[in-house]
C-alpha cells in the first residue's frame, strides 16, 4: 500500500512497511543511549567498572526483549498502525488514543531541552 508523503504531493509516495525485531530494538538502544551516554562515565565512576558493565548489559537485555515485544505488537496484531495512539485505539478506544498522543508529546516536550 502507498501513502502519500503529504496531502495533495504530487512527490513519489512512501511505502508502508514492517518493522523487524532488530529495528525496534537499535532505535530504542540508539534513543536510551543518546539520553544518558554523556552520564555513563559518571554513573561508573560512580558505582564502579562491575555494576556500570552489568547496567550497561542488564538494560540493553531489557531494551532489547522491549523493542522484541514492540514488533510483535506493531507486526502480529496491529499491522495497520501508524502511531503509539493507533494502537491504544484500536485496542482500548478513543479515550485511551487521546492520553497516549498527550503522552507521546509530552515525553517529546521534556526530552527536548537536553538536545538543545
Amino acid at each position: 500500500e502507498h501513502l502519500p508523503l503529504v496531502h495533495g504531493s504530487s512527490a513519489k509516495p512512501a511505502v508502508a512497511r514492517e518493522s523487524l525485531w532488530y529495528h525496534s530494538s537499535f532505535l530504542i538502544m540508539a534513543e536510551a543511549m543518546g539520553m544518558g551516554v554523556l552520564g555513563i562515565p559518571h554513573a561508573t565512576a560512580q558505582i564502579g567498572w562491575v555494576w556500570g558493565l552489568t547496567a550497561c548489559v542488564a538494560f540493553g537485555l531489557v531494551s532489547t526483549y522491549s523493542s522484541l515485544l514492540l514488533g510483535r505488537v506493531k507486526n502480529d496484531a496491529f499491522a495497520q498502525a501508524e502511531s503509539y495512539a493507533d494502537v491504544a485505539l484500536a485496542a482500548f478506544g478513543p479515550a485511551a488514543a487521546r492520553l497516549t498522543r498527550a503522552s507521546v508529546l509530552l515525553t517529546w516536550q521534556s526530552i527536548l531541552p537536553f538536545f538543545l
